[in-house]
Parts: C-alpha cells; structure tokens; sequence
C-alpha cells in the first residue's frame, strides 16, 4: 500500500488490467466456442482445446516452478479432480453449447455462484445471510 502512489481518477494496475482481460476471455467464449462446434465435433474440439492447453500449463509450471514434483499421495486427487472438474464439467458444458444458443449457455453458466451457495448451504456447508439472500435475488 505504501509504495503505490495515491490514485487520481482512474487508474489502472497490472491486476487491474488481468482481471479485464479474463472477463474479456470469458465474455467471448461461449461464443467463439460455438462458432468452432459448427466446424468440428465437440469432442474433437476439446481434446484439442485441453490438449493444447495442458501442454501450455506444463510448460508454465515447470518454467516458473522448476522441479516441483507432484506428490505420491496426491495422485488420485489430482486425477478425481481431473475426472470431475473438467471431464465431467467439460463434457457437459460443449454439449450444452452444441445444442443450444451462446447466450443461454453464458447465462446458464454465470448463474454457477448462485447454485453454489444454495447448494452449500441446503448441504449445511456455509450459512446463508439475509444479505446473501438479497444478493442472490438480484443476481437471478
């Protein structure tokens, strides 16, 4: 805090222009992702989409974290996660995207958070506010 200099009117930071760049990411893909459905097949799409993408990660990981290594006991986790956070979700989400329009599959997925805390709080793993509760409605 100390060695940021006192902001005058707008100004922006790198995170600032992170953050602007990942909505931008996420405001396009739902579109640019059923645009390329309607030259290839879903699943082909993304084992290519994921198979470029881990390749890239790897890379990242070991560029800027050198020789981590994953830990014996962490494998099947890794792999639940894996199975669950982006087979499952994936699979779903292209085939959500195939048959219907971009913009009911952004709208079905920006309401995620909503779901979310319902769910955790209808499993008793977070209590819900008032404010909460007003939040949500405004959200839907």
């Amino acid at each position: 805090m100390g060695s940021q200099p006192k902001a005058q009117g707008w100004a922006f930071w790198v995170p600032d222009l992170w953050v602007l760049f990942l909505v931008t990411v996420w405001g396009v893909n739902c579109v640019l992702i059923k645009g390329a459905l309607n030259e290839m097949s879903a699943l082909g799409f993304n084992a290519l989409r994921f198979g470029l993408g881990t390749l890239l990660m790897i890379v990242i990981w070991r560029t800027f974290e050198g020789k981590t290594r994953i830990e014996r006991g962490d494998g099947g986790k890794i792999a639940l996660l894996g199975i669950v956070g982006n087979t499952i979700y994936q699979l779903t989400f292209i085939s959500a995207i195939k048959l219907s329009t971009a913009s009911n599959t952004s709208l079905i997925v920006a309401s995620s958070p909503i779901w979310t805390a319902i769910f955790a709080a209808a499993l008793k793993l977070d209590r819900l506010t008032w404010r909460s509760w007003v939040g949500i409605a405004l959200s839907f």
